[in-house]
C-alpha cells in the first residue's frame, strides 16, 4: 500500500484482521481511540508514515498482538502505561519519535518481548532492570539523553536521588556547621594574636613624653643618669659624641646623645639641629624628646630604641 492518505476508519473497525501493514508511506492523521477494536491483530506495521498524535491506551487491550512498529513517525507524548498489557508482544519499535517521559517498569515483565527499539526519543529516567532490557544493546536507546541505567554499557548509571537527599541533609546538618565553626576559631585565634602581637609591640616602646611639657635636662641630671658617664651605661660611640642609657629621675628611660664639645661645627649647628629634630615626626626617625645645653655639655635625649641600632642590625 503507497498512496498519500488517510486511512479509511473502517480499518479500525476489522476485529478479524491478523495483519496491517502500511509502512514506508505518506500517510497522516492520528490513531482513534477504536484501534482496540483489532482484537485479533498479530502484527501492525505503521513505520516511516506521518502519523502523529499521542499513542492511544487502547493499544493496550491488543493482547494478542506479537509485532509493533511504529519507527519513523511524529507520535509525541508519555511512554504508555498500557503497553505493558500486551502480553504477547515480542518486537517493539518505537524509535524516531518524539516520545518523552520515562519508560515503564512493568514493560519488563513482559515475558516474550525479544527486541525493543526506543531509540532517538526524549525519553528520559531509569530503565526497567528486567526481560529484554538486560539483553539489549546500546544503539537501542540512542538519543535519549535523559535515560539512565546499570544492565547497558555507555548508558550512564542513574544517581540515587534518596542518596542524594541524604548526601545534601549530612551537608546542610554537619559539615556546613563544621567548617563555619573552624573559620570563626580560625579568625578568634588570628584576633588574638594580633592583639598579643600588637600588646607585645606596645610594651617594648617606652613611653615618650610630651616635648611641649618636657623640661629641660640639667647637666648634673645626666651626670647622675650616666653615673658620671660610666662606660656600663654606654651604649654606642660616634665621630660626634657618645651614646648613653639612662633612666632620668622621671622613670623614664631614654637615650641620651653626648655631642663631643672638641667638634666646633657640631656645637655651632646644635641650636638649629635641636629646633629641626625636635619638631621633626616621621616613623623611621628616633623622636628627639629634649636637649640639655651649656658650657659644659650639649646633649639630645632620644627615644630609647630596645631593638639596638641599623648599624647594630646591618653589621653587628
Amino acid at each position: 500500500m503507497h498512496s498519500s492518505m488517510l486511512l479509511p476508519l473502517s480499518i479500525w473497525k476489522m476485529s478479524g484482521l491478523l495483519y496491517l501493514d502500511v509502512s514506508q508511506n505518506c500517510i497522516e492523521g492520528e490513531f482513534p481511540s477504536d484501534i482496540g477494536e483489532l482484537k485479533a491483530i498479530i502484527k501492525l506495521d505503521f513505520s516511516s508514515n506521518h502519523f502523529s498524535g499521542k499513542l492511544p491506551s487502547k493499544l493496550g487491550e491488543l493482547q494478542k498482538l506479537q509485532y509493533l512498529d511504529l519507527s519513523n513517525n511524529s507520535f509525541f507524548g508519555q511512554f504508555p502505561l498500557s503497553f505493558a498489557k500486551l502480553i504477547s508482544l515480542e518486537f517493539l519499535d518505537l524509535s524516531l519519535n518524539s516520545l518523552s517521559g520515562t519508560i515503564p517498569k512493568s514493560m519488563g515483565r513482559l515475558s516474550y518481548l525479544k527486541s525493543i527499539n526506543v531509540s532517538f526519543n526524549d525519553l528520559e529516567g531509569e530503565m526497567p532492570s528486567g526481560g529484554v532490557f538486560v539483553n539489549s544493546t546500546v544503539q537501542s536507546f540512542l538519543g535519549n539523553k535523559g535515560l539512565c541505567g546499570v544492565h547497558i554499557l555507555e548508558v550512564p548509571a542513574c544517581t540515587n536521588p534518596g542518596l542524594q537527599s541524604k548526601f545534601k541533609e549530612l551537608v546542610l546538618k554537619v559539615v556546613i556547621p563544621v567548617v563555619i565553626s573552624f573559620f570563626l576559631i580560625f579568625l578568634l585565634v588570628s584576633i588574638w594574636i594580633f592583639k598579643r602581637q600588637k600588646k607585645g609591640k606596645s610594651k617594648d616602646v617606652e613611653k615618650v613624653p610630651d616635648i611641649r611639657t618636657h623640661q629641660l635636662v640639667s647637666y648634673h641630671e645626666i651626670q647622675r643618669a650616666t653615673n658620671y658617664f660610666d662606660e656600663s651605661n654606654l651604649i654606642g660611640v660616634e665621630s660626634s659624641g657618645s651614646l648613653y642609657k639612662v633612666t632620668l629621675s622621671s622613670e623614664i628611660v631614654v637615650a641620651i646623645m653626648i655631642l663631643d664639645l672638641e667638634y666646633e661645627e657640631v656645637c655651632k649647628r646644635f641650636d638649629s639641629e635641636c629646633e629641626v629634630m625636635t619638631n621633626v615626626r616621621h616613623r623611621n626617625l628616633v623622636p628627639v624628646i629634649t636637649n640639655c645645653s651649656s658650657d659644659y655639655i650639649k646633649a639630645f635625649l632620644q627615644q630609647y630604641m630596645s631593638n639596638g641600632s641599623l648599624e647594630y642590625w646591618l653589621y653587628g
